[in-house]
Protein backbone atom coordinates (compact mmCIF):
# COMPACT_ATOMS: atom_id res chain seq x y z
CA UNK A 1 0.00 0.00 0.00
CA UNK A 2 1.16 3.54 -0.79
CA UNK A 3 2.31 5.35 2.36
CA UNK A 4 4.32 8.05 0.58
CA UNK A 5 4.27 11.52 2.07
CA UNK A 6 2.68 14.58 0.40
CA UNK A 7 4.83 15.96 -2.41
CA UNK A 8 4.87 19.62 -1.41
CA UNK A 9 5.76 19.72 2.28
CA UNK A 10 8.45 22.30 1.53
CA UNK A 11 5.84 25.05 1.19
CA UNK A 12 4.54 24.81 4.77
CA UNK A 13 5.76 27.67 6.99
CA UNK A 14 7.80 27.17 10.15
CA UNK A 15 4.95 28.17 12.49
CA UNK A 16 2.34 25.99 10.75
CA UNK A 17 -0.01 24.25 13.20
CA UNK A 18 -0.01 20.45 13.01
CA UNK A 19 -2.81 19.25 15.27
CA UNK A 20 -5.27 16.55 16.15
CA UNK A 21 -8.66 17.05 17.79
CA UNK A 22 -11.45 15.64 19.92
CA UNK A 23 -14.63 16.94 21.55
CA UNK A 24 -15.51 16.62 25.23
CA UNK A 25 -18.77 14.73 24.92
CA UNK A 26 -17.32 12.30 22.39
CA UNK A 27 -14.35 11.14 24.47
CA UNK A 28 -14.65 12.10 28.14
CA UNK A 29 -17.42 9.88 29.51
CA UNK A 30 -18.21 10.40 33.16
CA UNK A 31 -21.13 12.69 32.44
CA UNK A 32 -22.20 12.55 36.08
CA UNK A 33 -18.73 12.18 37.60
CA UNK A 34 -16.46 14.81 39.04
CA UNK A 35 -19.31 17.25 39.58
CA UNK A 36 -20.51 17.30 35.96
CA UNK A 37 -24.23 17.53 35.20
CA UNK A 38 -26.17 16.42 32.16
CA UNK A 39 -26.17 17.91 28.67
CA UNK A 40 -28.77 17.57 25.93
CA UNK A 41 -26.81 14.66 24.48
CA UNK A 42 -27.14 12.71 27.72
CA UNK A 43 -30.88 12.89 27.17
CA UNK A 44 -30.65 12.09 23.47
CA UNK A 45 -28.65 8.91 24.00
CA UNK A 46 -31.39 7.59 26.30
CA UNK A 47 -34.12 7.89 23.67
CA UNK A 48 -34.69 4.45 22.06
CA UNK A 49 -33.43 4.42 18.48
CA UNK A 50 -31.60 7.74 18.73
CA UNK A 51 -28.14 6.11 18.79
CA UNK A 52 -27.92 3.60 15.96
CA UNK A 53 -25.95 0.94 17.85
CA UNK A 54 -27.39 1.85 21.29
CA UNK A 55 -23.87 2.55 22.54
CA UNK A 56 -23.34 4.48 25.77
CA UNK A 57 -21.26 7.65 25.46
CA UNK A 58 -20.23 7.26 29.10
CA UNK A 59 -18.35 4.11 28.07
CA UNK A 60 -16.51 5.53 25.08
CA UNK A 61 -12.86 6.55 25.58
CA UNK A 62 -13.28 7.58 29.23
CA UNK A 63 -10.89 10.43 28.58
CA UNK A 64 -11.87 11.92 31.95
CA UNK A 65 -9.81 9.10 33.46
CA UNK A 66 -7.14 8.51 30.80
CA UNK A 67 -6.15 12.06 29.91
CA UNK A 68 -2.47 11.66 30.78
CA UNK A 69 -2.25 8.67 28.49
CA UNK A 70 -3.96 10.66 25.75
CA UNK A 71 -1.37 13.42 25.99
CA UNK A 72 1.27 10.76 25.36
CA UNK A 73 -0.64 9.65 22.27
CA UNK A 74 -0.43 13.22 21.02
CA UNK A 75 3.27 13.43 21.87
CA UNK A 76 3.89 10.24 19.90
CA UNK A 77 2.26 11.89 16.88
CA UNK A 78 4.56 14.88 17.16
CA UNK A 79 1.72 17.40 16.88
CA UNK A 80 2.29 21.02 17.81
CA UNK A 81 -1.29 21.61 19.00
CA UNK A 82 -4.28 19.72 20.39
CA UNK A 83 -7.77 21.03 19.76
CA UNK A 84 -10.27 19.86 22.38
CA UNK A 85 -13.51 21.19 23.82
CA UNK A 86 -14.49 21.88 27.40
CA UNK A 87 -17.81 20.65 28.73
CA UNK A 88 -19.92 23.61 29.82
CA UNK A 89 -21.78 21.51 32.40
CA UNK A 90 -18.54 20.06 33.80
CA UNK A 91 -17.39 23.58 34.67
CA UNK A 92 -20.77 25.16 35.52
CA UNK A 93 -23.17 22.47 36.84
CA UNK A 94 -26.25 24.70 36.44
CA UNK A 95 -24.96 26.27 33.24
CA UNK A 96 -24.68 29.58 35.09
CA UNK A 97 -22.02 31.13 37.28
CA UNK A 98 -23.91 30.63 40.55
CA UNK A 99 -21.81 27.50 41.07
CA UNK A 100 -18.35 26.67 39.70
CA UNK A 101 -17.27 23.04 39.77
CA UNK A 102 -13.64 23.24 40.84
CA UNK A 103 -13.11 19.55 40.00
CA UNK A 104 -13.98 20.30 36.39
CA UNK A 105 -11.74 23.36 36.34
CA UNK A 106 -8.88 21.32 37.81
CA UNK A 107 -9.35 18.59 35.18
CA UNK A 108 -9.03 20.97 32.23
CA UNK A 109 -6.28 23.00 33.83
CA UNK A 110 -4.25 19.86 34.51
CA UNK A 111 -4.81 18.76 30.91
CA UNK A 112 -3.48 22.10 29.63
CA UNK A 113 -0.47 21.91 31.94
CA UNK A 114 0.30 18.35 30.86
CA UNK A 115 0.04 19.31 27.19
CA UNK A 116 2.41 22.24 27.60
CA UNK A 117 4.86 20.12 29.61
CA UNK A 118 5.02 17.84 26.59
CA UNK A 119 5.52 20.65 24.07
CA UNK A 120 1.92 20.76 22.83
CA UNK A 121 -0.18 23.92 22.74
CA UNK A 122 -3.88 23.63 23.69
CA UNK A 123 -6.63 24.96 21.42
CA UNK A 124 -9.85 25.15 23.43
CA UNK A 125 -13.28 25.04 21.84
CA UNK A 126 -15.85 26.41 24.27
CA UNK A 127 -18.95 24.87 22.70
CA UNK A 128 -19.10 21.61 20.76
CA UNK A 129 -22.82 20.67 20.95
CA UNK A 130 -23.05 19.50 24.61
CA UNK A 131 -25.47 22.17 25.82
CA UNK A 132 -26.38 22.03 29.55
CA UNK A 133 -29.81 20.46 29.92
CA UNK A 134 -30.89 22.98 32.57
CA UNK A 135 -30.33 25.84 30.14
CA UNK A 136 -32.06 23.92 27.39
CA UNK A 137 -35.12 23.75 29.61
CA UNK A 138 -34.99 27.56 29.83
CA UNK A 139 -35.15 27.86 26.05
CA UNK A 140 -31.57 27.19 25.02
CA UNK A 141 -30.37 29.43 22.22
CA UNK A 142 -33.94 30.52 21.51
CA UNK A 143 -33.71 32.53 24.71
CA UNK A 144 -31.84 35.79 24.21
CA UNK A 145 -30.40 35.31 27.68
CA UNK A 146 -28.22 32.60 26.10
CA UNK A 147 -25.90 35.38 24.87
CA UNK A 148 -25.17 36.32 28.49
CA UNK A 149 -25.02 32.67 29.61
CA UNK A 150 -22.33 31.87 27.07
CA UNK A 151 -20.42 35.08 27.71
CA UNK A 152 -20.38 34.32 31.45
CA UNK A 153 -19.14 30.79 30.74
CA UNK A 154 -16.41 32.16 28.48
CA UNK A 155 -15.30 34.57 31.17
CA UNK A 156 -14.75 31.65 33.55
CA UNK A 157 -12.74 29.86 30.86
CA UNK A 158 -10.54 32.90 30.27
CA UNK A 159 -10.03 33.39 34.01
CA UNK A 160 -9.22 29.74 34.73
CA UNK A 161 -7.27 28.70 31.62
CA UNK A 162 -6.30 31.88 29.79
CA UNK A 163 -2.73 31.95 31.11
CA UNK A 164 -2.19 28.55 29.44
CA UNK A 165 -4.24 28.91 26.24
CA UNK A 166 -3.34 31.16 23.31
CA UNK A 167 -5.89 29.90 20.77
CA UNK A 168 -9.63 29.79 21.41
CA UNK A 169 -12.66 28.71 19.40
CA UNK A 170 -16.08 29.93 20.52
CA UNK A 171 -18.46 27.67 18.56
CA UNK A 172 -17.98 24.51 16.57
CA UNK A 173 -20.32 24.71 13.54
CA UNK A 174 -23.28 26.82 14.55
CA UNK A 175 -25.54 25.58 11.74
CA UNK A 176 -25.96 21.94 12.92
CA UNK A 177 -26.65 23.05 16.47
CA UNK A 178 -29.18 25.64 15.30
CA UNK A 179 -30.79 23.14 12.93
CA UNK A 180 -31.05 20.04 15.13
CA UNK A 181 -30.02 20.99 18.65
CA UNK A 182 -32.83 23.41 19.41
CA UNK A 183 -36.04 22.05 17.95
CA UNK A 184 -36.71 18.62 16.40
CA UNK A 185 -37.08 18.85 12.64
CA UNK A 186 -39.95 16.94 11.09
CA UNK A 187 -37.70 14.66 9.06
CA UNK A 188 -35.36 13.98 12.01
CA UNK A 189 -37.57 12.65 14.84
CA UNK A 190 -34.58 10.91 16.44
CA UNK A 191 -33.37 14.32 17.57
CA UNK A 192 -36.56 15.04 19.51
CA UNK A 193 -35.65 16.25 22.96
CA UNK A 194 -37.65 15.55 26.09
CA UNK A 195 -38.60 18.07 27.24
CA UNK A 196 -39.06 19.85 23.93
CA UNK A 197 -38.70 23.62 24.10
CA UNK A 198 -42.22 25.14 23.95
CA UNK A 199 -41.85 27.49 20.99
CA UNK A 200 -44.98 29.42 21.85
CA UNK A 201 -43.17 30.62 24.97
CA UNK A 202 -40.81 32.55 22.69
CA UNK A 203 -43.57 33.68 20.35
CA UNK A 204 -41.99 31.97 17.36
CA UNK A 205 -42.83 29.11 15.05
CA UNK A 206 -40.82 26.00 14.28
CA UNK A 207 -40.14 27.69 10.97
CA UNK A 208 -38.30 30.57 12.64
CA UNK A 209 -36.51 28.62 15.38
CA UNK A 210 -33.25 27.59 13.67
CA UNK A 211 -32.66 31.10 12.32
CA UNK A 212 -33.20 32.64 15.75
CA UNK A 213 -30.97 30.07 17.47
CA UNK A 214 -28.18 30.74 14.98
CA UNK A 215 -28.65 34.50 15.39
CA UNK A 216 -28.19 34.29 19.14
CA UNK A 217 -25.09 32.11 18.76
CA UNK A 218 -23.49 34.62 16.41
CA UNK A 219 -24.22 37.40 18.91
CA UNK A 220 -22.86 35.22 21.72
CA UNK A 221 -19.67 34.62 19.75
CA UNK A 222 -19.21 38.34 19.13
CA UNK A 223 -19.93 39.15 22.78
CA UNK A 224 -17.23 36.72 23.89
CA UNK A 225 -14.74 38.11 21.37
CA UNK A 226 -15.30 41.67 22.60
CA UNK A 227 -15.03 40.52 26.22
CA UNK A 228 -11.67 38.90 25.57
CA UNK A 229 -10.25 41.87 23.67
CA UNK A 230 -11.42 44.37 26.26
CA UNK A 231 -10.58 42.52 29.48
CA UNK A 232 -8.13 39.68 28.84
CA UNK A 233 -6.09 40.24 25.69
CA UNK A 234 -3.64 42.75 27.18
CA UNK A 235 -2.32 40.10 29.58
CA UNK A 236 -3.06 36.82 27.77
CA UNK A 237 -2.30 37.81 24.15
CA UNK A 238 -4.45 35.03 22.70
CA UNK A 239 -6.46 34.67 19.50
CA UNK A 240 -10.15 33.85 19.14
CA UNK A 241 -11.82 32.28 16.13
CA UNK A 242 -14.94 30.39 15.17
CA UNK A 243 -15.33 27.09 13.31
CA UNK A 244 -17.60 26.55 10.32
CA UNK A 245 -18.40 23.47 8.31
CA UNK A 246 -16.49 23.88 5.04
CA UNK A 247 -18.59 23.84 1.87
CA UNK A 248 -17.91 23.70 -1.85
CA UNK A 249 -20.40 22.99 -4.63
CA UNK A 250 -20.29 20.81 -7.69
CA UNK A 251 -23.13 20.89 -10.21
CA UNK A 252 -24.65 18.08 -12.31
CA UNK A 253 -24.42 20.33 -15.39
CA UNK A 254 -23.37 23.85 -16.41
CA UNK A 255 -26.90 25.20 -16.76
CA UNK A 256 -27.73 28.61 -15.33
CA UNK A 257 -30.26 26.95 -13.01
CA UNK A 258 -27.67 24.63 -11.51
CA UNK A 259 -25.00 27.30 -11.12
CA UNK A 260 -27.39 29.68 -9.38
CA UNK A 261 -28.63 26.87 -7.12
CA UNK A 262 -25.04 26.11 -6.15
CA UNK A 263 -24.46 29.77 -5.31
CA UNK A 264 -27.52 29.77 -3.06
CA UNK A 265 -26.34 26.60 -1.31
CA UNK A 266 -23.02 28.26 -0.44
CA UNK A 267 -24.96 31.18 1.03
CA UNK A 268 -27.18 28.99 3.24
CA UNK A 269 -24.60 26.37 4.18
CA UNK A 270 -21.51 28.56 4.61
CA UNK A 271 -21.83 32.33 4.19
CA UNK A 272 -24.85 32.47 6.53
CA UNK A 273 -22.57 32.09 9.56
CA UNK A 274 -19.50 33.84 8.19
CA UNK A 275 -20.77 36.94 6.41
CA UNK A 276 -21.80 38.75 9.63
CA UNK A 277 -18.42 38.07 11.26
CA UNK A 278 -15.95 38.35 8.39
CA UNK A 279 -18.04 40.47 6.03
CA UNK A 280 -20.02 43.65 6.66
CA UNK A 281 -21.76 42.64 9.89
CA UNK A 282 -24.95 41.36 8.29
CA UNK A 283 -26.33 38.25 6.62
CA UNK A 284 -25.69 37.64 2.90
CA UNK A 285 -27.89 39.79 0.67
CA UNK A 286 -29.14 36.72 -1.22
CA UNK A 287 -30.39 35.25 2.06
CA UNK A 288 -31.82 38.52 3.34
CA UNK A 289 -33.83 39.19 0.17
CA UNK A 290 -35.10 35.63 -0.09
CA UNK A 291 -36.06 35.28 3.59
CA UNK A 292 -37.79 38.67 3.71
CA UNK A 293 -39.80 37.63 0.64
CA UNK A 294 -40.78 34.31 2.27
CA UNK A 295 -41.71 36.03 5.54
CA UNK A 296 -44.06 38.38 3.73
CA UNK A 297 -45.50 35.52 1.70
CA UNK A 298 -46.12 33.44 4.85
CA UNK A 299 -47.51 36.32 6.89
CA UNK A 300 -44.64 36.39 9.39
CA UNK A 301 -42.98 39.50 10.76
CA UNK A 302 -39.59 37.95 10.01
CA UNK A 303 -37.88 34.60 9.63
CA UNK A 304 -34.25 35.67 9.39
CA UNK A 305 -33.63 38.06 12.31
CA UNK A 306 -32.11 41.49 11.81
CA UNK A 307 -29.09 42.93 13.59
CA UNK A 308 -29.34 46.37 15.15
CA UNK A 309 -26.69 48.92 14.12
CA UNK A 310 -24.96 48.36 17.45
CA UNK A 311 -25.01 44.59 16.99
CA UNK A 312 -23.57 44.88 13.49
CA UNK A 313 -20.62 46.82 14.86
CA UNK A 314 -20.11 44.22 17.58
CA UNK A 315 -20.31 41.27 15.18
CA UNK A 316 -18.24 42.67 12.30
CA UNK A 317 -14.57 41.63 12.48
CA UNK A 318 -15.17 39.62 15.65
CA UNK A 319 -12.70 36.80 14.91
CA UNK A 320 -8.95 36.51 14.47
CA UNK A 321 -9.20 33.41 12.27
CA UNK A 322 -11.75 31.12 10.69
CA UNK A 323 -11.73 27.39 11.39
CA UNK A 324 -12.88 25.04 8.64
CA UNK A 325 -14.10 21.50 9.29
CA UNK A 326 -13.71 19.82 5.90
CA UNK A 327 -15.10 16.43 4.84
CA UNK A 328 -16.59 16.64 1.35
CA UNK A 329 -17.89 18.69 -1.56
CA UNK A 330 -21.63 18.67 -2.33
CA UNK A 331 -23.40 18.08 -5.63
CA UNK A 332 -26.04 20.80 -5.98
CA UNK A 333 -28.66 21.54 -8.62
CA UNK A 334 -32.08 23.01 -9.17
CA UNK A 335 -34.69 22.60 -6.47
CA UNK A 336 -36.73 19.41 -6.17
CA UNK A 337 -39.69 19.31 -3.81
CA UNK A 338 -39.01 16.35 -1.57
CA UNK A 339 -40.24 15.49 1.94
CA UNK A 340 -36.66 14.77 3.02
CA UNK A 341 -35.47 18.28 2.19
CA UNK A 342 -33.93 20.31 4.99
CA UNK A 343 -35.36 23.74 5.74
CA UNK A 344 -32.23 25.21 4.15
CA UNK A 345 -32.90 23.45 0.84
CA UNK A 346 -36.50 24.65 0.85
CA UNK A 347 -35.62 28.21 1.82
CA UNK A 348 -32.56 28.43 -0.40
CA UNK A 349 -34.29 26.93 -3.43
CA UNK A 350 -31.67 24.24 -4.17
CA UNK A 351 -31.37 20.47 -3.86
CA UNK A 352 -28.59 17.97 -3.34
CA UNK A 353 -27.86 15.35 -5.97
CA UNK A 354 -25.84 12.13 -5.90
CA UNK A 355 -22.26 12.39 -7.10
CA UNK A 356 -19.48 10.18 -8.42
CA UNK A 357 -16.76 11.29 -6.03
CA UNK A 358 -14.68 8.65 -4.31
CA UNK A 359 -16.50 7.03 -1.42
CA UNK A 360 -14.19 6.57 1.54
CA UNK A 361 -16.06 4.10 3.72
CA UNK A 362 -19.00 2.15 2.37
CA UNK A 363 -22.19 4.15 2.02
CA UNK A 364 -21.14 6.74 4.57
CA UNK A 365 -21.52 10.39 3.58
CA UNK A 366 -17.77 11.04 3.36
CA UNK A 367 -16.11 11.77 0.02
CA UNK A 368 -12.50 12.35 -0.95
CA UNK A 369 -12.72 15.82 -2.50
CA UNK A 370 -9.49 17.76 -1.77
CA UNK A 371 -10.05 20.09 -4.72
CA UNK A 372 -13.24 21.21 -3.02
CA UNK A 373 -11.19 22.25 -0.01
CA UNK A 374 -9.18 24.58 -2.24
CA UNK A 375 -12.44 25.99 -3.62
CA UNK A 376 -13.62 26.59 -0.05
CA UNK A 377 -10.41 28.49 0.68
CA UNK A 378 -10.96 30.58 -2.43
CA UNK A 379 -14.54 31.35 -1.39
CA UNK A 380 -13.17 32.75 1.86
CA UNK A 381 -10.51 34.82 0.10
CA UNK A 382 -12.93 36.09 -2.54
CA UNK A 383 -15.42 37.21 0.10
CA UNK A 384 -13.27 38.18 3.07
CA UNK A 385 -9.73 38.79 1.87
CA UNK A 386 -6.79 36.87 3.25
CA UNK A 387 -8.24 36.03 6.66
CA UNK A 388 -6.17 33.34 8.46
CA UNK A 389 -7.68 29.86 7.96
CA UNK A 390 -7.20 26.91 10.31
CA UNK A 391 -8.32 23.54 8.98
CA UNK A 392 -9.87 22.60 12.31
CA UNK A 393 -11.07 19.11 11.34
CA UNK A 394 -10.30 16.76 8.46
CA UNK A 395 -10.57 13.01 8.53
CA UNK A 396 -12.51 9.96 7.45
CA UNK A 397 -14.23 6.98 8.98
CA UNK A 398 -13.69 3.26 9.34
CA UNK A 399 -17.31 2.55 8.50
CA UNK A 400 -17.05 -0.88 6.92
CA UNK A 401 -17.39 -3.97 9.12
CA UNK A 402 -14.06 -5.46 10.22
CA UNK A 403 -14.70 -8.63 8.21
CA UNK A 404 -14.81 -6.51 5.05
CA UNK A 405 -12.25 -3.93 6.06
CA UNK A 406 -9.73 -6.56 7.17
CA UNK A 407 -7.28 -5.52 9.86
CA UNK A 408 -8.81 -2.30 11.30
CA UNK A 409 -5.31 -0.98 12.02
CA UNK A 410 -4.42 -1.01 8.32
CA UNK A 411 -6.41 2.11 7.49
CA UNK A 412 -4.79 2.93 4.15
CA UNK A 413 -7.94 4.71 3.02
CA UNK A 414 -7.35 7.28 5.80
CA UNK A 415 -3.71 7.72 4.78
CA UNK A 416 -4.82 8.39 1.21
CA UNK A 417 -7.43 10.85 2.42
CA UNK A 418 -5.11 12.80 4.74
CA UNK A 419 -2.31 12.90 2.15
CA UNK A 420 -4.62 14.24 -0.55
CA UNK A 421 -5.90 17.04 1.68
CA UNK A 422 -2.47 18.02 2.98
CA UNK A 423 -1.30 18.22 -0.63
CA UNK A 424 -4.29 20.44 -1.41
CA UNK A 425 -3.36 22.72 1.49
CA UNK A 426 0.20 22.88 0.17
CA UNK A 427 -1.11 24.00 -3.21
CA UNK A 428 -3.25 26.64 -1.51
CA UNK A 429 -0.28 27.96 0.49
CA UNK A 430 1.79 28.12 -2.69
CA UNK A 431 -1.05 30.19 -4.16
CA UNK A 432 -0.68 32.66 -1.25
CA UNK A 433 -3.79 31.55 0.61
CA UNK A 434 -3.39 32.18 4.33
CA UNK A 435 -3.66 28.65 5.76
CA UNK A 436 -2.23 28.54 9.28
CA UNK A 437 -2.79 24.92 10.30
CA UNK A 438 -4.13 21.42 9.71
CA UNK A 439 -6.02 19.28 12.24
CA UNK A 440 -6.56 15.54 11.83
CA UNK A 441 -9.92 14.38 13.12
CA UNK A 442 -9.86 12.49 15.31
CA UNK A 443 -7.14 11.59 17.76
CA UNK A 444 -8.97 8.38 18.63
CA UNK A 445 -12.15 6.45 17.88
CA UNK A 446 -14.97 7.90 19.94
CA UNK A 447 -18.71 8.37 20.36
CA UNK A 448 -19.70 9.57 16.90
CA UNK A 449 -22.98 11.24 17.91
CA UNK A 450 -26.00 9.38 16.51
CA UNK A 451 -23.72 6.74 14.91
CA UNK A 452 -22.41 5.71 18.33
CA UNK A 453 -19.35 3.45 18.16
CA UNK A 454 -20.23 2.08 14.72
CA UNK A 455 -18.34 4.81 12.85
CA UNK A 456 -14.70 5.36 13.81
CA UNK A 457 -12.60 8.38 12.85
CA UNK A 458 -9.55 7.80 15.04
CA UNK A 459 -5.86 7.73 14.29
CA UNK A 460 -5.84 5.43 17.32
CA UNK A 461 -8.24 2.51 17.57
CA UNK A 462 -10.11 2.24 20.88
CA UNK A 463 -11.22 -1.10 22.28
CA UNK A 464 -14.52 0.00 23.80
CA UNK A 465 -15.02 -3.44 25.36
CA UNK A 466 -11.82 -3.37 27.38
CA UNK A 467 -11.85 -1.98 30.94
CA UNK A 468 -8.92 0.33 30.08
CA UNK A 469 -10.41 1.42 26.74
CA UNK A 470 -7.11 0.39 25.18
CA UNK A 471 -5.78 2.73 22.50
CA UNK A 472 -3.74 1.24 19.63
CA UNK A 473 -2.16 3.26 16.80
CA UNK A 474 -3.44 2.64 13.31
CA UNK A 475 -1.23 2.90 10.23
CA UNK A 476 -2.51 6.46 9.80
CA UNK A 477 -1.03 7.47 13.17
CA UNK A 478 2.44 6.43 11.98
CA UNK A 479 1.84 8.17 8.66
CA UNK A 480 0.81 11.41 10.32
CA UNK A 481 3.81 11.27 12.67
CA UNK A 482 6.16 10.74 9.70
CA UNK A 483 4.51 13.60 7.84
CA UNK A 484 5.05 16.00 10.74
CA UNK A 485 8.62 14.74 11.32
CA UNK A 486 9.50 15.28 7.68
CA UNK A 487 8.12 18.81 7.79
CA UNK A 488 10.21 19.57 10.88
CA UNK A 489 13.33 18.35 9.03
CA UNK A 490 12.52 20.63 6.10
CA UNK A 491 12.20 23.60 8.45
CA UNK A 492 15.51 22.75 10.13
CA UNK A 493 17.29 22.60 6.77
CA UNK A 494 15.96 25.97 5.69
CA UNK A 495 17.24 27.52 8.93
CA UNK A 496 20.83 26.31 8.41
Amino acid sequence: MDESLPRNLHVFPKDFIWASATAAYQIEGGSEEGGETLSVWDHLRRIPGCIKDNSDSNLSCEGFKHWKQDVQLLKALGVTHYRFSVSWSRILPTGKTDKINEQGVEFYRNLCLELKANGIEPIITMFHYDFPIQLHEEGGFLNRKSIAWFTDFARICFEKFGDLVKTWVTFNEIIPNASFGVVPMENLPKFALDPVIPLEQWNITKRQAPYLAAHHQILAHASVYRLYKEEFYSKQKGKIGIVSGGRAAETPDESKESLEAAKRMINWQFLWMNEPIFGDGDYPKIMRDRMDYLAEKEGLKEILPKFTDEERKMVKDSADFIGINWYLSLMVGKYRNDPSNSFMENDGDYSFYSDNNEKISGDHWLRNTPNGLIECFKTIRDNYGNVPILVSENGCADHLPVQILGDPLNDYHRIRYIRAHVEAIGKAIADDLNIIGYTAWSLMDNFEWEDGFAVRFGLYRVDFDSPEKTRTPKKSAFFYRNLIDEQKKIVEKTEL
